[in-house]
């Protein structure tokens, strides 16, 4: 019986009566398996304990409109697409104790461009790399001893073959020299600045001539006044700086000194605490306990006195406004 079946398919292959039969009509020539079903647009597959065939419902399916395989979907929207609530989406598993690559090529019209994967050189260890594959080199080099950037072999935590640069910090995003930052170094005003003593920013160019170890203190546990020649006196408390007056006379809280030609002499308070309650707020209270709170503005002959609002940044225009009071307002 199953060899008359199997001719049977055969000979409507042949005769070109498969173009006129669709899934409901398989039961003629084949066993419909009971337990799979047949569902529409999934990729159908035997059952060898009973010579069935069946389309499971969660097959992989073939979009008859654009030719899409889609596993995990009945809706997929590019030529491969996985859909899964799993952590494990796809698995690329160099199933060999030898020598073998597991990667992904990226290709443009036919020549290779990129490639990322594991064992790059083929010696079955550990590591990750990208390849550029049009100017053949290792752009990227992820080892067990560290991180590679446009370097084969790092041969440190992080090793760069190259230049790098560092962009300065803008105002809103200005970072203390604390604990958690200590041997951190940024570019800031013409000048690098290193975080030693998880205190203070110094300059490596006064570091460098010795003018930062010039610092004079006054330290009574984690609080500390630091002065130092001709620069700046920082007012730090548990370890932090608090508040810094320099060069120019402009005063920082929170942050360093904000030095704008466009502002002038200059009061810049900063919180960087990420918070939705009032702990991320800054301000500036004026308070009497008993006679009036004020805050005096006192312009020249030719100025204005103003209070500006700014969002994001003190450069920055979105969301600006101004009161302005002048002799000709």
């Amino acid at each position: 019986m199953q060899s008359l079946k199997k001719f049977l398919i055969i000979a409507a292959l042949a005769c070109g009566v498969s173009s006129g039969v669709n899934a409901q009509e398989w039961g003629e020539f084949a066993y419909i398996s009971s337990t799979m079903g047949v569902s529409d647009g999934r990729i159908c597959t035997g059952e060898a304990s009973r010579g069935a065939i069946g389309c499971a419902v969660n097959a992989p399916y073939v979009s008859r409109t654009s030719g899409w395989l889609g596993i995990g979907t009945s809706n997929p929207r590019s030529n491969l697409y996985i859909s899964d609530n799993s952590n494990q989406l796809l698995t690329l598993d160099r199933n060999s104790a030898g020598t073998r690559k597991s990667s992904i090529t990226f290709a443009q019209q036919g020549v290779n461009r990129w490639q990322m994967g594991i064992d790059y050189n083929d010696t079955n260890t550990q590591n990750f790399y990208i390849y550029d594959a049009v100017n053949p080199y290792y752009r990227f080099m992820l080892t067990n001893y560290g991180l590679g950037i446009n370097a084969n072999i790092p041969s440190a935590t992080l090793h760069i073959g190259g230049a790098i640069r560092m962009a300065a910090e803008i105002s809103s995003t200005l970072q203390p020299c604390d604990a958690n930052r200590t041997g951190a170094i940024k570019y800031q005003s013409g000048d690098f600045h290193v975080c030693r003593n998880g205190t203070a920013w110094e300059t490596l160019s006064d570091v460098a001539s010795g003018a930062a170890s010039l610092a004079d203190r006054i330290t009574s546990g984690t609080t500390q006044v630091i002065t130092r020649q001709n620069t700046s006196i920082t007012l730090a408390t548990a370890g932090v700086e608090r508040v810094v007056v320099g060069t120019s006379g402009n005063v920082g809280i929170g942050q360093q000194p904000f030095d704008s030609t466009a502002y002038g002499r200059h009061l810049s308070v900063y919180n960087n605490i990420s918070a939705s309650t009032a702990s991320a707020n800054a301000g500036l209270s004026i308070q009497s306990t008993s006679r009036n709170a004020t805050l005096h503005m006192i312009a020249g002959s030719t100025g204005a006195s103003l209070i500006y609002f700014r969002r994001d940044s003190i450069d920055s225009t979105e969301g600006q406004g101004a009161i302005t009071y002048s002799n000709a307002n």
